[in-house]
């Protein structure tokens, strides 16, 4: 049965903090059910839409296999999920200072747009991993120590992944 627990939460981080945003407070923290083991029930319709879904998503990747090539479209996938996956985080930043950053990196410029660069970050560990681990084989402790070292590169935080 799903529940709110109250915990402590203690700061361990960042000690140029102010002592109030270090100090301990209580929080709550929901546990939900388990969905381990539970029946999941459809009525008719949607069932049916579930169907139709699963027949289209088939047939969108029987259609795929024929398309050339996918790499821009895989590109711009990958940018957009970090993208979002840094907002997620707090680092919104446009299109436009993205590409800003991204120029001065290619060429051999440093850019000082910080949450741009963090950004850049994100896309280009991402692009690593696909890049190196293929489908099938095992995700060693070693290749997420990679990732995030590369995620954390030339950011202020850089010290953060060692």
């Amino acid at each position: 049965m799903s529940k709110f627990v109250k915990r402590l939460w203690h700061s361990d981080h960042d000690p140029g903090l102010p002592r109030k945003d270090r100090a301990p407070c209580y929080y709550e923290a929901f546990i939900p059910d388990p969905l381990v083991g539970r029946p999941i029930m459809l009525d008719g319709d949607v069932a049916a839409d579930v169907a139709d879904a699963e027949r289209s998503i088939a047939g969108f990747d029987a259609k795929a296999k024929a398309l050339v090539d996918t790499e821009a479209l895989a590109r711009l996938l990958l940018r957009a999920e970090s993208l979002a996956s840094s907002k997620i985080e707090g680092l919104e930043v446009g299109g436009r200072r993205l590409l800003r950053a991204e120029a001065a990196k290619a060429l051999g410029e440093e850019s000082n747009d910080v949450t741009a660069n963090e950004v850049l970050g994100n896309i280009q560990a991402m692009t690593w991993a696909l890049q190196t681990i293929h489908e099938g084989e095992d995700i060693t402790v070693d290749v997420l120590l990679e990732v995030h070292r590369r995620l954390f590169a030339g950011t202020r935080i850089e010290q953060t992944a060692d």
